[in-house]
């Protein structure tokens, strides 16, 4: 064998390998901060004044000083839009708790730049501007919380959720507030709903990312009999 054929042979193999490594890479990057990572059992309210902001995709990030973690009067019965409100979003504010982490900042996950845009929220968060939030605590980092609904400083209220959460929030002292076992940490375990709904996510990026490459392997395959065939 030529040592040209050798090497068009080699670059067919690296370009075909490198293609893979891409698509397998793109579940990775979508899954990061999905709702499964954050314990939504439990809501909790904080306000405070955003002392960094990074905005940009895959999420807008900000930190909080935390200054406030009393649940305001009249909290649940707050004007929020009717989207929201059709999503379940008044059952978390109904069930929200007081931010009891000792954090005296937190890092907070919001919507992407383009989805914020799409919910009529066409403009920058700035370091120095005040927010109230509530949100879920993540099960492996206690400095990091994930809003369902932030209100801005002149009352606006700004969601945050698209989907549907892997679990309802508990109420303060609800019955069914320990049957899923809540840590030293005052968070709760993982769920089995939770935990099902990460099963079959990742199925099904297995099963795509599988047919992905066996396409491009085959497609492969046929250029290089078709090659092999004209040069013989």
């Amino acid at each position: 064998m030529s040592k040209p054929r050798m090497l068009s042979r080699a670059g067919l193999v690296a370009g075909m390998c490198g293609i893979a490594l891409s698509v397998l890479a793109v579940p990775q990057a979508s899954a990061h901060h999905g709702w499964s990572e954050f314990d939504t059992t439990r809501a909790y309210y904080l306000s405070g004044e955003l002392t960094n902001v990074r905005w940009g995709s895959p999420h807008v990030e900000v930190t909080i000083q935390v200054e406030k973690t009393a649940v305001p009067q009249g909290w649940a019965d707050r004007e929020i839009p009717q989207d929201v409100e059709a999503m379940g979003t008044r059952d978390t504010m109904k069930a929200t708790r007081p931010y009891d982490g000792g954090r005296k900042e937190l890092h907070l996950v919001l919507a992407p730049p383009e989805t914020l845009r799409g919910w009529g929220f066409d403009r920058r968060l700035e370091a120095g501007e005040t927010l109230e939030a509530v949100g879920f605590l993540s099960r492996d980092h206690d400095d990091e919380l994930r809003p369902e609904l932030i209100f801005l400083e002149n009352g606006q209220a700004v969601r945050q959720r698209l989907l549907s959460l892997p679990d309802k929030p508990v109420p303060p002292g609800a019955s069914g507030e320990s049957a899923t076992g809540s840590g030293g940490d005052g968070r709760q375990g993982s769920s089995a709903t939770g935990q099902a709904a990460d099963s079959g996510s990742s199925s099904a990026v297995v099963w795509t990312v599988t047919g992905a490459v066996a396409v491009l392997v085959v497609a492969g395959g046929a250029v290089y009999v078709r090659r092999r065939s004209t040069e013989q």
